[in-house]
């Protein structure tokens, strides 16, 4: 039976973290001189208007969450046209050329948005290497991460069970949907250390330079 590889996005194929909550910091300060903690990690992996929601409570502000969504959506826009922001996480392209090569199914499952993930992976020349990129467009508004919705969808379209899917992730919120997918989970350790994903994870990686394939799927009988 076929396999599958499924990624999230943000901290898997780019390393872009910390520059996505730089945009919430930004928005915060320009909508109400706020200024917001600086680089949460708790709110990687979740969709963006739960973040929202929990940032006005925790500024003790109010406004219309669809409002700010499409002011940082702008502001996510503005910062990604810069070219040199996009950074693939190191080993990423030639593990996604080694892994078609080996005819394994590959999808995205993020919880960011197609008008901000599209253009990155066609940018980088990796669009076609995808048999389904899953959005948050996909997911009902209170379905994303931790809930496994995401991943269990990616698994549907490219018609592989999940059992057979082998999930990259880098979030405490993202593994926990991984696993809760029934899936196996490998952490990259963009966002947190090594030592906060132990435990969580079933494996964690530094990233993917010298990572092979073979490495998870043989070893672990998936």
């Amino acid at each position: 039976m076929k396999k599958a590889l499924l990624f999230d996005f943000d901290g898997v194929i780019i390393d872009s973290e910390r520059i996505r909550y730089a945009t919430y910091e930004k928005l915060f300060q320009q909508e109400f001189g706020v200024q917001i903690p600086h680089f949460d990690p708790f709110i990687i992996g979740r969709k963006q208007e739960v973040n929202l929601q929990m940032l006005l409570e925790a500024s003790g502000v109010e406004a219309d969450i669809s409002t700010l969504v499409s002011k940082r959506n702008l502001l996510l826009q503005e910062t990604f046209r810069d070219y040199n922001n996009i950074m693939p996480v190191p080993g990423l392209l030639p593990f996604l050329s080694q892994a078609k090569e080996k005819g394994y199914g590959l999808g995205i499952a993020s919880s960011s948005t197609a008008q901000y993930i599209l253009p990155i992976v066609e940018y980088l020349r990796i669009r076609n290497k995808f048999d389904a990129i899953i959005t948050s467009e996909d997911i009902p508004g209170d379905r994303g991460k931790p809930h496994p919705d995401v991943y269990l969808l990616a698994s549907q379209r490219m018609g592989i069970p999940p059992e057979k899917c082998l999930v990259f992730e880098d979030s405490l919120h993202g593994i926990a949907a991984a696993k809760a997918a029934g899936m196996y989970c490998v952490a990259v350790a963009t966002s947190f250390r090594k030592e906060e994903l132990e435990g969580k994870a079933d494996d964690v990686i530094d990233d993917f330079t010298n990572v092979t394939i073979n490495s998870f799927f043989e070893f672990h009988n998936l």
